[in-house]
């Protein structure tokens, strides 16, 4: 009722002309059409106006529904002046569903941060100067992803895991005693769920090996299509390939986080 009585008094239409809401309900199909109908004509009349931009952030929590109406009001938009943003992570980059299909995607990809804008990064956060010490800590948790390094500072000065001394913010006692906060294991387990049953297999099983493991090892563990699933799991930035391998004759890989 609500998208209805906000296309009403966007288009000035009574809401009693708009087709019954109640039989749209009874017919999936045909609700599924109302709806995207309704933006559809939200975002035209804006455009009348002047260009609309609309921001899709964290599009890979959408569902399956909300993914292609996505797509169908950039097809059916042809003609207004639309600029879309939307966020994901890659994981949603290899569904074989497209997001925008028929479409002229522009694709940028952020990097991880780099270690001198990740370090400026942290004393933003902190706003005082950081140990070395303390730095690469906080660099090899995150591995440049400027959220968890946020998320892994305020849980270290919540925990009292690091002081403000002589010298800036430095970690108390040895760091090898400290363990993931649940923030951020939270984060990895979150994008964890969002892979198939195989590569949460070939991960269970390459952790055996530790943080470095190689290639050849998860096929002895029975993983006979592992060169592929690691490069799918490559690409959503789970594990990273070495450059050179301590094994000859196997590729060399090591977890992200």
């Amino acid at each position: 009722e609500e998208t209805f009585a906000f296309v009403s008094e966007v288009i000035g239409v009574p809401a009693a002309e708009i087709p019954s809401l109640r039989v749209a309900r009874e017919e999936p199909k045909l609700m599924r059409e109302r709806v995207a109908a309704a933006f559809v004509e939200v975002l035209r009349v804006a455009g009348e106006a002047g260009p609309v931009a609309i921001v899709f952030e964290d599009l890979h929590w959408a569902d399956e529904e909300s993914l292609r109406l996505c797509g169908t009001l950039l097809q059916r938009l042809d003609t207004t002046p639309l600029f879309v943003l939307a966020t994901t992570r890659p994981e949603l980059l290899t569904q074989p569903q497209e997001v925008f299909p028929e479409t002229a995607v522009t694709r940028l990809e952020l990097r991880p941060l780099a270690r001198r804008p990740l370090a400026r990064l942290v004393r933003g956060v902190l706003r005082q100067e950081v140990t070395p010490a303390l730095e690469e800590l906080i660099g090899r948790w995150c591995d440049g992803n400027p959220w968890l390094a946020e998320e892994l500072v305020s849980w270290l000065v919540t925990r009292e895991a690091v002081i403000l001394g002589p010298r800036g913010w430095e970690i108390v006692g040895d760091p090898a005693r400290l363990a993931l906060p649940v923030g951020v294991e939270g984060a990895i387990q979150g994008r964890l769920d969002q892979l198939g049953p195989e590569g949460k297999d070939l991960l269970k099983g390459a952790a055996v090996f530790g943080e470095v493991f190689w290639e050849e090892g998860c096929v002895a563990l029975g993983f006979a299509e592992s060169a592929m699933r690691l490069a799918e799991l490559e690409a959503g930035s789970f594990v990273v390939r070495g450059a050179e391998s301590r094994i000859a004759g196997s590729a060399e890989w090591r977890f992200r986080h």
